[in-house]
C-alpha cells in the first residue's frame, strides 16, 4: 500500500509543480480557515488526496481538482496526463485504447477535449 501512496504523492507533486493543481490552501466555506491537503484511501480510484477542514463543529472536503480542467473527470490524474501525452504524440486512438485499457468513447471524448 505504501508504494501506491508514494506514487500518487509523486504524481500530485508533479501536477503542483507544473501548475495544474495549486499548492495554496483553499479557504473552508464554513469557517474561512485554510484547509489541509490530506491523503485518503479511495480504493485505487481517483487521486487519493483532497483538501479538508476538520473542526469540532464541522468537516468540509474539497477536491484537489476543483477549478481545474480536470474537475469532473472520474479518471485518475495519471491517466488524464497519459491521455494528453498520447494525443500530443499523435498516437492513434486504437493504440491508446490498447495501452491504457480505456473504453473507446472515453478516448474519443478526451481527444476531442484536447482538440478544443
Amino acid at each position: 500500500m505504501k508504494k501506491t501512496w508514494d506514487d500518487r504523492k509523486a504524481i500530485l507533486d508533479f501536477l503542483i509543480l507544473i501548475g495544474i493543481f495549486s499548492d495554496v490552501s483553499p479557504k473552508c466555506d464554513k469557517c474561512d480557515r485554510d484547509m489541509a491537503l490530506k491523503p485518503f484511501d479511495n480504493k485505487g480510484k481517483g487521486d487519493g488526496f483532497h483538501w479538508i477542514c476538520r473542526t469540532a463543529d464541522h468537516t468540509c472536503k474539497r477536491s484537489i481538482r476543483k477549478d481545474t480542467w480536470m474537475e469532473g473527470s472520474h479518471l485518475p490524474s495519471i491517466t488524464i496526463i497519459r491521455l494528453n501525452y498520447e494525443w500530443i504524440r499523435r498516437v492513434p486512438a486504437q493504440g491508446v485504447l490498447d495501452d491504457l485499457g480505456l473504453a473507446k468513447q472515453t478516448v474519443t471524448d478526451w481527444f476531442s477535449f484536447c482538440r478544443e
